[in-house]
């Protein structure tokens, strides 16, 4: 049971008042998405709300976010990080081999 002021509520009585953006965000309760701009962030809004998938290229598995946007999907996993240093292999040839002993 929900809090009379939870944040879900609050956000459901601003909406039933008449607000219709929040933070550069505009929101038609009535269109399919609900979602309709973003001003802060209109490459994520290509691509999420109207799956643009050249909007973002380079940003990997579109597919898991925008099911964890419209959907309440499970958060995709981030990628591995870079590691800081890269490892470097010495060439065979130049690999110190000790002498072998008779």
């Amino acid at each position: 049971m929900r809090r009379r002021n939870s944040p879900g509520n609050r956000l459901a009585q601003l909406i039933e008042w008449g607000r219709r953006e929040f933070d550069g965000i505009d929101i038609e309760p009535d269109a399919n998405p609900p979602i309709v701009r973003d001003s802060q962030h209109p490459a994520f809004f290509a691509a999420i709300i109207k799956q643009d998938d050249t909007a973002m290229p380079r940003q990997v598995d579109l597919a898991a976010w925008r099911d964890y946007v419209l959907h309440n999907g499970p958060l995709p996993k981030r990628p591995a990080a870079e590691p800081a240093f890269s490892q470097r292999r010495i060439p065979l040839a130049l690999r110190i081999v000790a002498p072998a002993v008779v």
